[in-house]
């Protein structure tokens, strides 16, 4: 058997050995359809392997010498308690075509347990050699916590190759997915972990090329390692020999890069390819082409039919073919950026995937935030999409302020018209509405200077290849080019500065507008309307940071810039009011909050058309008021009207549709419509589920909405699974809004009278209103306080109940309205007193809830019913 035929056997094993039996006999069936004697020796290989670890007595006929070196080496390595190096030989755990892997233990100064990885005395020569000792200085170069590290290296005695690296105990990352039943989020945290480790190899001119599961482990504290750099090469080796260049495969087909499977030189994008297959394998469940063959001839064709997959197709197509409905809901997770990401990475053209695993690793991360991912296609509409998803202020509760940020570009074309049409009334209007359009002309021809490069007949030779190049061009164009007329400058400055924000890159994004508000104070003076839009976008800036002590001034002062400016960009004026209540929303500053959205709403209805889409956001904004101060007919008027205007705009499932929706099933709850809520609620969460990501807060909102209702018409299970949903899409994001989940489960389990898991729901939802965040759930705390009161009493902790109960009564004395919180803490109240037999004190409090709740929800109402049963109890 010559040199050739022993590399091909040993790249068969390599991959054959990696897999379990029924795996294997389908790959030896695809290599004996191109190579039957192959496939034939190879099953021999394999059964006497299998069998006493040595290979079989045809092939060693055929390459005598080879072989018995081989066998002599085998029998000595199969001895425990042999030593090389420092190391004592323990217990084999590993065989692949290019050596074996044992379980070892230092024996010097210290302890340790390792892993030694010997190479194969068979396939010993001066190139593997030299790829041995090279291997060992990759290793000791890569110093990070997710790759295992070089011990100590050598040869032995009988010239054997070895290495010792620190012994982990793991499994392999898909097994570990499938084991802990992670979820997509986790599943995508863990990759991140491989993500960064093969980033920082990189990052020392480092590229793996055989990543695979079986090379990355995970430890029980869920740590990745990435194995067996080993077979690396550097990449600033270029006048080094090519020691792969005998045609030896370092690679498994499955997880391979296109260009590494033709023989072509391999960079970082072959580990990019790599971990895209881990990736999508992780999510769908299998890799990317599992219809990839061994054979070479057949593995080499199929790459020409080979497109980027997306792992959302994968699992539709399961779920068509074996009604899994757990696949058809994932895949509807996975659709959009992450199917995106995973094709991205698993371009067969190396120049359209990421350029190295940090990359990769980025866009990861801006998907687990929310952000737009640079792979996405940087489209106006995408960027929006991302916008409203991450930085729509919530308006759950009674009490929240929706925020319009200014749509710089669209807006100046708006303005040009409206000037245009005041110019054939005032000639002071005439003089302003020329010099708006005639920056507007300005910002056009700009502009399509800029993306004029996208015309294949205009562009240069040196010009931005993307938008997202062009983009870059613009901005620094816009500092030098525009400075001649520091009116447009600053406009566009403004405008490119809420692209930023609306990408979440609000660093970037502050630095514009700061430069904008310099320009225009340095033509204009510190009391000019021209700052004014900066100002309002650098106040909006620091509110979407949640950063009102800092964003409050900038708003303060364009608001008071625009209210002196008689006459002038009436929208710009009730753009940067409705931020300012915002502001004050987030100081916990109520009442200002609620003057200023009024004030907004006036003004804007006092200038926009009746039909105008901000118009509804301001009207949805003071019907949210109206209901925090109970007035329930003003308030319905209010949001019925705002989704009317939405619904002539967009139609009658527009996502704009959902604040109110919200909002008018709280006001039917109030009026004791419970049939009409409960219609509500189901729309609501539809439309959430339609139009929204699946672990969008309003999705979890709506989850947690219609499963109280579901518990309440008697339906627990349905009601459960819904609550536990919205949960965990909360814990998922992080978010303190969990509490309304673990009020509302802790209620259901109260319901089944498991008073003890309620109550345990219920302090976890407690401990959550501890952290620093918890500020924009505080209602929910002070209600979940009282509830948590009621059930100590239940469960025998009287004394804590009533401290409780009282500080929870403290908290809402202060607040107008609020009366069925306020009901629920002095219900918890009496529940206490009652339990400390202070019967005559305990009816007092359960009057004084009665009473609340009639003035509230009316004498007939459910909860107003319940109260009096509970009264009766007590006399």
């Amino acid at each position: 058997m010559n040199e050739a035929r022993w590399e091909q056997l040993s790249d068969h094993l390599d991959v054959l050995l990696d897999l379990d039996e029924a795996a294997r006999e389908r790959h030896l069936q695809q290599i004996e359809v191109a190579d039957a004697e192959l496939a034939n020796r190879l099953r021999r290989l394999l059964a006497l392997e299998t069998k006493t670890g040595l290979l079989d007595g045809d092939v060693a006929r055929a390459a005598p010498t080879v072989m018995t070196h081989l066998l002599q080496s085998d029998d000595a390595l199969a001895q425990s308690g042999r030593r090389i190096g420092h190391c004592r030989l323990v217990e084999r755990i590993g065989t692949g075509g290019m050596g074996e892997v044992w379980r070892g233990e230092r024996v010097d100064d210290f302890e340790q347990a390792v892993a030694i990885k010997l190479i194969r005395p068979l396939l010993d020569s001066p190139s593997l050699r030299e790829r041995f000792a090279r291997e060992r200085r990759i290793l000791a170069r890569l110093d990070h916590p997710n790759i295992a590290r070089l011990l100590d290296g050598g040869v032995a005695e009988d010239g054997t190759p070895w290495y010792a690296m620190e012994f982990v105990r793991g499994t392999d990352i898909v097994r570990y997915a499938n084991e802990q039943a992670l979820s997509v989020r986790e599943r995508v945290q863990l990759l991140l972990q491989v993500c960064d480790a093969v980033a920082h190899a990189q990052s020392q001119l480092v590229v793996h090329r055989d990543l695979k599961p079986s090379n990355i482990l995970v430890d029980a504290q869920g740590r990745v390692r990435v194995l067996d750099f080993g077979i690396a090469r550097l990449l600033d080796d270029s006048a080094a020999e090519k020691l792969t260049g005998t045609g030896v495969r370092m690679f498994s087909p499955a997880y391979a890069a296109p260009e590494q499977i033709r023989g072509e030189a391999v960079g970082t994008a072959a580990d990019v390819f790599a971990l895209g297959a881990v990736l999508y394998e992780l999510l769908a469940g299998e890799p990317p082409h599992p219809q990839r063959s061994v054979a070479p001839e057949r593995l080499l064709a199929e790459l020409a039919a080979e497109t980027a997959p997306r792992p959302s197709q994968a699992l539709k197509s399961r779920g068509r073919d074996t009604g899994d409905a757990k696949a058809a809901t994932t895949a509807r997770e996975l659709a959009g950026d992450l199917d995106t990401i995973a094709a991205t990475a698993l371009q067969p053209d190396a120049q359209r995937r990421y350029t190295g695993a940090a990359q990769l690793a980025e866009d990861l991360r801006r998907w687990l935030d929310g952000r737009p991912i640079a792979a996405q296609r940087d489209t106006a509409g995408y960027r929006m999409k991302k916008f409203v998803t991450r930085h729509r202020i919530a308006v759950g509760s009674a009490s929240a302020v929706l925020l319009a940020l200014l749509a710089g570009l669209a807006l100046a074309l708006w303005q040009a018209d409206v000037a245009r049409d005041a110019a054939r009334r005032a000639d002071a209007e005439a003089v302003r509405a020329k010099a708006q359009a005639e920056r507007t002309r300005k910002v056009k021809a700009f502009l399509v200077s800029i993306f004029v490069q996208a015309d294949p007949m205009r562009r240069t030779q040196d010009s931005p290849e993307t938008v997202a190049q062009a983009f870059d061009v613009a901005i620094e164009r816009a500092r030098t080019e525009l400075a001649s007329d520091p009116v447009l400058q600053a406009d566009v400055l403004d405008d490119f500065g809420e692209i930023l924000a609306n990408q979440g890159k609000f660093g970037p994004a502050k630095a514009l507008f700061e430069q904008a508000v310099a320009v225009a104070e340095k033509e204009y003076g510190a009391e000019h309307p021209v700052l004014a839009e900066s100002l309002t976008n650098l106040g909006v800036v620091s509110l979407m940071s949640r950063d009102s002590v800092a964003g409050a001034p900038y708003l303060e002062r364009a608001v008071a810039i625009l209210e002196r400016d008689d006459g002038g960009d009436h929208k710009a004026q009730v753009t940067a009011i409705s931020a300012l209540a915002a502001a004050r929303q987030q100081q916990n500053r109520l009442s200002e909050a609620a003057e200023l959205s009024r004030r907004a709403l006036a003004l804007d209805r006092r200038y926009s058309a009746p039909d105008d889409m901000e118009l509804a956001v301001r009207i949805t904004n003071v019907a949210i008021l109206d209901l925090n101060d109970e007035h329930l007919a003003q308030a319905e008027a209010g949001f019925l009207e705002a989704m009317r205007i939405v619904e002539a705009h967009q139609g009658a499932d527009s996502p704009n549709l959902w604040p109110n929706l919200s909002n008018l099933a709280d006001i039917q709850y109030r009026r004791g419509q419970l049939a009409q809520e409960a219609a509500t609620e189901e729309r609501a969460l539809k439309i959430a589920q339609t139009h929204f990501p699946p672990d969008h807060p309003w999705v979890a909102d709506s989850l947690i909405e219609v499963g109280r209702v579901r518990v309440r018409n008697g339906d627990l299970v349905a009601g459960e699974a819904a609550i536990r949903e919205g949960i965990a899409i909360y814990e998922k994001l992080q978010s303190p809004r969990v509490v309304t989940g673990l009020r509302q489960l802790g209620a259901m389990q109260a319901q089944r009278d498991d008073d003890t898991t309620a109550l345990a729901s219920l302090e976890r939802g407690w401990r959550e209103c501890q952290s620093e965040n918890a500020s924009i759930v505080e209602q929910h705390c002070v209600i979940l306080r009282a509830e948590r009161a009621e059930l100590l009493a239940e469960t025998g902790r009287a004394e804590e109940a009533l401290h409780e109960a009282d500080a929870a009564l403290a908290q809402l004395a202060p607040r107008p309205g609020l009366s069925s919180e306020k009901s629920r803490a002095q219900q918890a109240r009496a529940a206490a007193l009652a339990a400390l037999q202070r019967h005559e004190e305990a009816r007092i409090a359960q009057n004084a809830a009665v009473a609340l709740l009639e003035t509230a929800y009316g004498t007939e109402h459910p909860e107003t019913r319940r109260a009096r049963e509970v009264r009766a109890s007590l006399d």
